[in-house]
């Protein structure tokens, strides 16, 4: 935001109303540098706390699919525990039907 100032009047200005003049001048620009300022800092921390919950959220989904990803390991393992008993039931079991089978021959 940038503006001017035009001030007119019916006589010519003294040179202390000039100084004077020049200095609320500065105050005056000083005053909304410092609101754009305050203005651009709320912007950027707002963005900040966006992305700040974002990536929170983003966390918390991640932590969500690694104890997912964690209980599918487990399962898996039980699974193939199991599988491997049941495959060495079926070996023994199989082990001796041939020796049964030899036996009978």
């Amino acid at each position: 935001m940038e503006g001017v100032i035009e001030i007119a009047g019916f006589r010519k200005l003294e040179p202390y109303e000039i100084t004077f003049l020049e200095k609320v001048c500065e105050n005056t620009a000083a005053v909304f540098k410092n609101l754009k300022t305050a203005d651009e800092t709320r912007r950027l921390l707002e963005d900040s706390q966006e992305h700040s919950e974002m990536m929170k959220s983003q966390e918390e989904e991640m932590r969500q699919n690694m104890e997912e990803l964690s209980a599918t390991q487990e399962e898996m393992l039980r699974k193939e525990k199991e599988f491997t008993s049941m495959l060495k039931a079926y070996r023994e079991k199989f082990g001796e039907l041939d020796e049964i089978t030899a036996a009978t021959s």
